[in-house]
C-alpha cells in the first residue's frame, strides 16, 4: 500500500490564556500496487479531483477545501489544575473508497 498526503499543516498558537491547535490535510490518496491484476489500484481518494483545487481561493473558503481538518481550543486554568476545552471541531470531506476481496483477505492475514 502507498499513501500520498499533500499540503499538510499543523498550527499551534499559544497565549497566556489559551492554546489553539489546528491540523489540516488538503489531499490524501491510498494506492494498492501489490500485484499486477489488482481490481482497484486506487483504494481511497477525495471526491473532488486535484484539478478542482484552486490556489486563489479566498481565506473564508479555505476551510472548505481541506480534506481533513481538526481544530482544538483549550483554555488554561492553572489555579484549578483543570484542562478546559472551549471547542473541538473536526471536518472530513467526501472520499471514494474501493476495495476488493483479495486485499481484505491479505489485510486480515497480516
Amino acid at each position: 500500500l502507498y499513501v500520498s498526503i499533500m499540503n499538510t499543516a499543523l498550527d499551534i498558537h499559544q497565549t497566556s490564556t489559551d492554546r489553539n491547535l489546528a491540523f489540516k490535510i488538503n489531499h490524501l490518496q491510498i494506492d494498492d500496487h501489490s500485484s499486477y491484476d489488482v481490481v482497484f489500484p486506487v483504494l481511497m481518494w477525495p471526491q473532488r479531483r486535484l484539478e478542482d483545487y484552486d490556489d486563489d481561493i479566498e481565506e473564508e473558503e479555505e476551510g472548505n477545501r481541506n480534506l481533513i481538518q481538526v481544530s482544538v481550543v483549550m483554555k488554561k486554568e492553572a489555579d484549578r489544575g483543570v484542562i478546559y476545552f472551549e471547542s473541538i471541531e473536526a471536518l472530513m470531506q467526501e472520499m471514494n473508497i474501493r476495495i476488493d476481496e483479495e486485499l481484505v483477505l491479505k489485510l486480515l492475514k497480516f
